[in-house]
């Protein structure tokens, strides 16, 4: 945007979004406004990360099931998408952090359309190493632990509902967590404590809940409300990721540049919360 007459120019300013959804639409009207500083990058399967765009999903990869594949072997450990489309976006990134897990436990719980709903199928299908779709052999091993992550959820019915698919082919004890990169709830914090309710009823199908904490509101809600469970003697099942480290890990490799010149000022502009409300609720 141009300055007005006689004040200062503006600095270089950068765009910066988290795991944002409708990527390509997003990008084509950032480059159209030729506003932003940002350097042109492609797109990393591996990291989810471009010119606009990073993904804490990555750091939680890296911080709670690279180790947790280490110390529980590969044998029974799952990684489950709710759905092709989450699969297709993350299992590059799943596939590099995770070098030790077989490509038959990379996997995806395709969906249906039932009348007017849209429901998961009772099937679990993989890529093997020549790329040909394959349905996992069911029933998984006793003792298995599953990993369901996707990119936001509104509600959480989408990681009940793919869990709910997961117990009816498991053991009894099977462990099952989720995460998401956006816990966006509706953006209704008076929903929380029915959330709550399901991750901590008698019949819980999630043994822990993982989400970043870019959408701020309901999340600090999110917290609280499960810190006063814990302080009753329940157990800690819900796990809140920092997107601090990564957006700083940003900031730190991409630093402005003007017409070849680096700057060392540097200013740069966050969208922490998902595109996909922006672009719904715009």
């Amino acid at each position: 945007a141009p300055a007005l007459r006689g004040a200062p120019a503006l600095p270089p300013i950068q765009f910066l979004t988290l795991c944002p959804h409708e990527l390509d639409a997003l990008e084509a009207q950032l480059d159209a406004s030729g506003r932003w500083a940002n350097q042109r990058r492609p797109s990393d399967d591996a990291t989810q990360s471009g010119t606009y765009h990073i993904d804490p999903t990555l750091a939680f990869f890296e911080t709670v099931l690279k180790p947790a594949l280490a110390r529980d072997g590969a044998s029974k450990f799952f990684v489950v998408f709710p759905d092709a489309g989450a699969f297709a976006r993350l299992r590059g990134m799943a596939r590099s952090t995770l070098p030790g897990l077989p490509t038959s436990h990379i996997l995806y719980i395709p969906k249906k359309r039932v009348g007017s709903k849209i429901v998961h199928e009772e099937v679990f299908y993989y890529l093997d190493e020549a790329g040909e779709r394959q349905a996992a052999t069911l029933p998984f091993p006793s003792g298995a632990s599953f990993t369901m992550p996707d990119d936001f959820t509104a509600s959480g019915s989408s990681a009940f509902g793919a869990a709910q698919i997961i117990r009816r082919h498991a053991e009894p004890g099977a462990f099952v967590r989720a995460f998401f990169c956006h816990f966006i709830l509706d953006r209704d914090p008076s929903r929380v404590p029915g959330f709550l309710g399901k991750v901590y009823g008698a019949d819980a199908l999630l043994d822990e809940f993982h989400c970043s904490d870019s959408v701020f509101e309901i999340v600090e809600c999110l917290k609280s409300e499960a810190a006063k469970r814990v302080g009753a003697g329940r157990p800690q099942k819900v796990f809140i990721l920092s997107s601090a480290p990564t957006i700083a890990e940003w900031i730190r490799s991409n630093p402005v540049r003007e017409r070849n010149q680096w700057r060392n000022g540097l200013v740069v502009g966050i969208v922490a919360a998902a595109c996909v409300v922006w672009l719904k609720w715009r």
